[in-house]
């Protein structure tokens, strides 16, 4: 009868337990804005569940309106944040969002920009608060799930959250035989030699076979060179070997003390070997003032072109344009003017290119003075029957000012 009661009371306290987590990411739904009216980053968010799926919608200060980050999926963990990441062609952005109250949100975006500008990673922290009317009511009872590790692992059940992944994590496309980094980001504090071993895997999701990809990584945060007290978690380089077969992934990293471990969100996929995979990069870009008197001013860059796929390409052509912003006013334009006649595979090609800008605008009749893009393009009208899966890195984008 003892047992019988022990059992009864076991069953109340789970039920009283799954109702009150799933509680936890129901407070954030609904419509939230940024507290600062003022704000140059996120200005709104609006959170839906439905089912076991957590969207994140998120939109960004500019002008005459604010920019559409898009929907992103989310992530909650235990310790009753959710997260979310904005991928766009320039930056990287984690969003890590707290509830501080029942009409109160705090939201940390740390942006890693991917543009090879050489801009430094930051981070910025906003207050939200819930819309007039922004509640929204959930569309399911189930308790969102919650990532666990694979069987046989002798990590604990439940992650501290000391150590996460930020990407891959959900929707990425790798190939077999190329090489990729994984970020992931660490919560202790960073001092002399304060890093802790860790194994970081894939795992077949389908399989659940899992494949050391790094046996022993030293995990912590290094400071960042010429920047005092500025520190960043350096992503591990990653070889997709024939070993790894096609599939859709998870990675995992986790502590070999076993204290804590971490896995990715959602899933990515790893390909075979493929005929095209063209990869495009602005590199070495700077202005230049060519005349005493600064009426002269050059924008040089050079264009940086590979296919990671396993064919010889001929005549792969590159467009590029300089637009003004925020209007995105056409300054100049190359379509197709240079290429490559004859590339390797695996072997970057490069083509060093010059714009007069001053002269561009005077022709035009527009200022001088505000922000600009370079915009590079290889391939724009796939003549090399590439998949359209792996053209996402055919653009690469660099950002200047002219004073």
């Amino acid at each position: 009868m003892k047992k019988l009661l022990c059992l009864a009371m076991g069953a109340i306290f789970l039920l009283a337990l799954f109702p009150a987590a799933f509680a936890g990411v129901n407070d954030y739904v609904g419509k939230w804005t940024n507290a600062d009216l003022n704000t140059r980053g996120i200005t709104t968010l609006h959170i839906t569940v439905e089912g076991q799926r957590i969207t994140v919608h998120a939109w960004g200060k500019c002008h005459p309106q604010d920019c559409d980050w898009g929907t992103a999926k989310a992530q909650y963990y235990r310790d009753n944040t959710l997260r979310a990441v904005y991928t766009t062609k320039i930056a990287k952005r984690s969003l890590v969002l707290t509830m501080e109250g029942a009409n109160t949100m705090k939201a940390q975006v740390l942006t890693h920009f991917t543009d090879k500008s050489g801009r430094e990673d930051y981070r910025s922290s906003e207050s939200f608060t819930r819309a007039a009317g922004g509640t929204v009511t959930s569309t399911t009872g189930t308790r969102p799930a919650v990532v666990a590790p694979v069987a046989g692992s002798r990590t604990v059940k439940q992650p501290k959250g000391e150590i996460k992944i930020i990407s891959p994590n959900g929707d990425e496309v790798w190939t077999q035989g190329n090489r990729y980094g994984i970020e992931y980001e660490t919560t202790w504090k960073p001092y002399l030699n304060n890093f802790k071993d860790a194994s970081i895997s894939l795992k077949n999701t389908a399989t659940n076979q899992e494949y050391t990809i790094v046996p022993r990584w030293k995990a912590g945060k290094q400071p960042i060179p010429n920047r005092s007290n500025r520190y960043y978690n350096p992503a591990v380089p990653c070889n997709v070997t024939k070993n790894i077969p096609p599939g859709k992934y998870k990675v995992r990293i986790a502590l070999l003390d076993g204290s804590d471990w971490d896995e990715s969100n959602g899933e990515f996929t790893i390909h075979g070997p493929v005929d095209v995979d063209l990869v495009c990069d602005i590199r070495h870009a700077k202005l230049s003032y060519t005349a005493f008197d600064n009426k002269r001013c050059e924008l040089e860059f050079q264009v940086w072109v590979k296919n990671k796929g396993t064919k010889r390409l001929k005549h792969v052509m590159i467009d590029y344009r300089v637009l003004k912003l925020p209007q995105k006013l056409l300054i100049y334009q190359q379509s197709e003017g240079i290429g490559f006649s004859d590339m390797h595979p695996d072997t970057w090609y490069n083509a060093p290119q010059k714009i007069d800008i001053l002269m561009e605008l005077a022709q035009r009749r527009i200022g001088s003075k505000g922000k600009y893009v370079l915009e590079v393009v290889v391939d724009s009208q796939n003549r090399q029957r590439e998949n359209e899966e792996y053209r996402s890195d055919n653009t690469a984008e660099f950002l200047f000012e002219i004073k």
